[in-house]
């Protein structure tokens, strides 16, 4: 919640930063040679990276087939086996990862769906397959 009231602050300021986007680093792999988590958050004129690609396709893929392209996509991979559904979230294994053990969580919100998503995640990967996080990233768009 303190994150998006502050892309709200930071908007009423400048009306044309509109693209709210997070980054967690947690661990030495995520740029640093001491652990020590910290998250970024920045609010722009455009999505960056990864984040603008996604949007980019999402934009596309209505313009060509209409529907909605995030519930579209969680849909198809729920459908593969590659993803489970916690009331209004979806977790997902993307068939187009990027790096190796990328999920992406699907949501309109950031709720109790979302966090117990993103904690039974960290505890899979942290505990039961002793791989650590090193960078989560969070795109939230309307």
């Amino acid at each position: 919640n303190c994150a998006k009231l502050w892309f709200g602050k930071v908007h009423q300021q400048d009306r044309s930063l509109v693209f709210p986007m997070m980054v967690w680093d947690a661990l030495p792999h995520s740029g640093a040679s001491q652990i020590h988590p910290h998250m970024q958050i920045w609010l722009g004129r455009d999505y960056e990276g990864q984040f603008k690609s996604m949007l980019r396709d999402a934009n596309e893929y209505v313009t060509k087939f209409g529907g909605n392209y995030w519930e579209d996509l969680a849909e198809a991979h729920v459908g593969l086996g590659l993803g489970v559904v916690e009331g209004g979230a979806v977790a997902i294994v993307p068939l187009t990862s990027h790096k190796d053990h990328e999920v992406m969580i699907i949501a309109k919100d950031v709720n109790k769906d979302f966090l117990f998503l993103l904690s039974a995640i960290m505890e899979m990967y942290n505990e039961k397959l002793g791989v650590f996080v090193e960078v989560w990233g969070w795109l939230f768009h309307q």
